[in-house]
């Protein structure tokens, strides 16, 4: 009998504690919201967070708070909301760098999306371009690719980096294509662009915000639009119209929560982040594809993605570094 009395108290007890954070999820949200970003103040992409951010908490009914946590790739703030309490209150704006792409360049990578963190909506696309310079005597993307495989290795590209979703489309398209390029990591978009225009490097896969005012001079043109056609480049082709089979590496900036976000909190962060991305002030903003899915969309996103990239770095041989 005692035995039976005390599971008919503990009973009790767990569905006091059901129904006391049912009524918590309920009142969500309390109190202002964090949202935790991988990128610097003034970049492009805190920038457009922060218009996000102010529709965003129109619609919440709260401030939200963007907290610029630059560093390692993304992992200084993914790593900060992994150790945050899953309570809705501080979330992640995140890129594949450290979801997906850094379990293939890094040994010591310590981050599971699935097992550290609760994917809420990936929220959009950066756009990026293929551009070369105008003293490359090609005028399409598919003569470009016809010139480097009757040139091997001749066409140098510039990119921001081995890993980034800039290099992984340009092994894609070698390995769809059989051209081959030579990659030449810089730093960042404007050194690389720099180059392009004064003529000492022939191609570039870019970001197309940062090609804004370099594409001005004259000296550079665009070839293709590598995510999907833009109504910013009319009739510039996407790189999938030219090359079959393409499908862009990961460029996404995506919000998440912490794991085990309860159930209610997750829907409410969902649909009223839909609402926010949907707005004419965050639509109307040029450089950005907006994605806006539902939690089980970018789930099944990341997923498709991360089979997309193991491919293409077994293809191209490239190995974690640390």
């Amino acid at each position: 009998m005692p035995c039976l009395r005390l599971l008919s108290a503990l009973g009790t007890l767990l569905v006091a504690l059901g129904h006391v954070t049912a009524v918590r999820a309920q009142e969500y949200p309390g109190k202002p919201v964090r949202i935790v970003l991988a990128f610097a103040a003034g970049a492009g992409g805190d920038v457009f967070m922060r218009v996000v951010a102010e529709q965003f908490s129109i619609l919440l009914g709260q401030p939200v708070i963007i907290d610029n946590r630059a560093g390692a790739g993304g992992v200084v703030a993914t790593e900060a909301v992994i150790r945050s309490a899953p309570d809705g209150y501080t979330l992640l704006g995140a890129t594949p760098n450290s979801i997906i792409t850094r379990r293939f360049l890094s040994r010591s990578n310590t981050i599971e999306w699935e097992r550290d963190l609760t994917p809420i909506t990936a929220l959009w696309n950066t756009q990026s371009l293929v551009l070369v310079s105008s003293s490359l005597a090609v005028s399409s993307l598919r003569e470009l690719i016809a010139y480097a495989r009757a040139n091997p290795n001749k066409v140098q590209f510039g990119t921001t980096g081995i890993g980034t979703h800039h290099h992984f489309n340009a092994e894609q398209i070698m390995q769809r294509t059989g051209a081959q390029f030579l990659h030449v990591p810089y730093k960042a978009n404007a050194q690389a662009y720099q180059d392009l225009v004064g003529g000492s490097l022939p191609m570039v896969i870019g970001i197309a915000e940062s090609a804004q005012s370099f594409l001005k001079t004259g000296r550079i043109r665009v070839l293709a639009v590598v995510e999907y056609k833009s109504n910013a480049f009319p009739g510039v082709p996407a790189v999938a119209d030219v090359v079959p089979g393409f499908e862009p590496a990961p460029s996404w900036t995506g919000l998440f929560g912490p794991a085990r976000l309860p159930e209610a909190v997750l829907r409410r962060l969902s649909s009223d982040i839909l609402k926010a991305v949907d707005t004419p002030q965050v639509r109307s903003r040029q450089g950005f594809d907006i994605i806006g899915d539902t939690p089980e969309a970018f789930i099944a996103r990341i997923r498709r993605e991360t089979a997309l990239l193991a491919g293409i770095v077994k293809a191209a041989h490239i190995q974690p570094v640390d």
